[in-house]
């Protein structure tokens, strides 16, 4: 059976919505420059998702270590085939048609606000059920731990820590010759995707906990601007006085906002609901369990692309190119 070599970590389904004929415009922070590029041609690396290979003896003594049958035959399938690329390509052929459901439901619940409220004004609606929720809760808690810019934040931290480990190690020794070494912590490449991999294994369930709990919200672009997005969808933001000192935004992080262009043209948003006040950088008027609607003014909209620029980790990714604004960012 053949294996799948190119791994994108923002799926190809997605980005097609920015682009026409397969093609779209990206934007490079590093080297400041945009390009016409095809949706298979950005965001992936060779064997991104594989184990890295062990010997026979190895992977032996690992499968008979595994009393449970049940846990043995998944384990079977990490070590030897393309477990997470067949995963996601299972989940992204699902949310595809969720999303299209999704965009639809949308679309009506635009015309009935218009023939019946100002289109400005916020509204309240019940038009995503359970099942949906469910489904894209699922893909979104993927999506956010799948990227590049994840497994490059595990590898800081496992440096990081590793690093403090040998740092008290050498200081508590009594060699003089390993303290003039100074040792510094380099970590291959291998030993990073286990980690990485292996916490995607234990951590999107929870992920996708969060979301489905989470205040659902849809932003609807009516502008002349589109939406951008990039190579990480998923952007969070919260008040600075929520922010823990030596941590980020996560998904724990009260008065937490999430953020995730659909379309050009669609945001959903997402709200932690335990702690939602009008301290929250979106002053909405929000009813429990109903999706919030609001129609986008042109300051929003740029707005939530500076965002998305700022939360990049390298490519952002628009429909036409009207990158001009950021090439002295």
């Amino acid at each position: 059976m053949s294996k799948t070599i190119k791994q994108h970590f923002v799926p190809q389904f997605y980005l097609k919505n920015w682009a026409t004929n397969n093609v779209l415009w990206t934007y490079d922070k590093r080297s400041t420059k945009s390009q016409n590029k095809r949706t298979d041609k950005i965001m992936y690396r060779k064997f991104f998702y594989d184990y890295p290979k062990i010997s026979e003896e190895n992977k032996k003594a690992f499968l008979d270590s595994i009393e449970s049958e049940d846990e043995r035959k998944f384990a079977e399938s990490l070590v030897n085939e393309q477990f997470f690329e067949k995963y996601f390509g299972e989940v992204e052929n699902l949310t595809a048609k969720r999303f299209k459901k999704l965009e639809r439901s949308i679309h009506s619940e635009y015309v009935r606000i218009l023939q019946k409220h100002n289109p400005f004004q916020l509204c309240n609606s019940e038009f995503i059920d359970q099942k949906m929720k469910y489904d894209i809760s699922n893909f979104l808690s993927l999506q956010y731990i799948r990227t590049e810019y994840m497994r490059n934040t595990f590898a800081s931290m496992m440096t990081k820590i590793y690093q403090k480990t040998t740092d008290m190690y050498v200081a508590n020794s009594n060699d003089e010759t390993l303290k003039a070494l100074k040792p510094k912590v380099e970590l291959k490449d291998e030993a990073i995707k286990v980690q990485h991999l292996s916490s995607m294994l234990k951590m999107f369930g929870e992920f996708e906990k969060y979301f489905f709990n989470y205040h659902w919200g849809v932003f609807i672009n009516t502008t002349n601007i589109n939406f951008l997005t990039s190579d990480v969808p998923l952007s969070m933001t919260a008040p600075k006085e929520s922010i823990h000192p030596f941590g980020g935004v996560g998904f724990a992080t009260p008065k937490v906002e999430i953020y995730y262009p659909l379309t050009p043209k669609i945001m959903l948003f997402f709200l932690e609901p335990f702690s939602m006040s009008k301290e929250n950088s979106i002053e909405l008027d929000i009813v429990q369990n109903k999706t919030t609607i609001f129609f986008m003014t042109e300051e929003y909209v740029k707005r939530m692309n500076d965002m998305i620029y700022d939360y990049a980790n390298q490519y952002v990714v628009s429909t036409v190119n009207n990158f001009d604004e950021y090439e002295n960012k």
